[in-house]
């Protein structure tokens, strides 16, 4: 799904279902809490994982992997779709993030119709979501600023702003990292509630 924000608000998004960051037995669903510890998962019916990559041998157990990301993407007009996917999958990897565990893709809105950043959000069944200049300069925070895209775009840093705005001020897992020629960032959705 593309969505273009028509909010000034700081957080517009629909946030997923407030996930915990630990693995959880079921007699812990009255209270969420991020400090949870569980590492005898042979008695666990319900096992919850930050990233695929955790899975081991769990056979007959229901795993769940939150979608909590969001990346942030800059490019040039008409970057390729594999280069821009190659520079994602790279440095979500090198984060130790799944690219099961994005749930959005962020960008500025003079890339709402870029086909590489389109067609990888499709491909990660993510959200794809774009911010005015305004709405990105916005965004309270540090982020390395490139007066170069400030005067192409009217914004100083794309990818760092987006991600961050459409995680509504989450964590942020990957500052602005260029990887060929595309710029990344990594943020995780705020965890409500606990």
């Amino acid at each position: 799904m593309i969505f273009e924000s028509t909010s000034h608000s700081k957080c517009q998004r629909k946030l997923p279902h407030p996930v915990l960051q630990e693995k959880v037995q079921p007699q812990h669903h009255k209270k969420y809490s991020k400090n949870i510890k569980i590492t005898d998962y042979e008695n666990a019916d319900i096992v919850i994982l930050k990233n695929k990559s955790e899975i081991k041998d769990m056979q007959s157990k229901i795993i769940l992997i939150p979608r909590n990301i969001v990346v942030g993407v800059g490019c040039r007009r008409g970057t390729e779709y594999l280069k821009i996917k190659s520079s994602v999958m790279t440095i979500l990897e090198k984060a130790g993030v799944s690219a099961e565990n994005v749930n959005c893709v962020a960008s500025i809105n003079k890339k709402a119709d870029e086909k590489g950043i389109i067609e990888l959000a499709e491909e990660l069944q993510a959200d794809f979501i774009t911010y005015t200049a305004d709405e990105l300069m916005e965004v309270e925070g540090e982020f390395e600023p490139s007066m170069t895209v400030y005067n192409h775009v009217g914004a100083d840093n794309v990818c760092g702003r987006s991600a961050c705005r459409a995680s509504c001020n989450g964590e942020c897992l990957v500052p602005k990292t260029v990887e060929n020629g595309v710029t990344v960032s990594v943020y995780r959705y705020r965890v409500y509630g606990g």
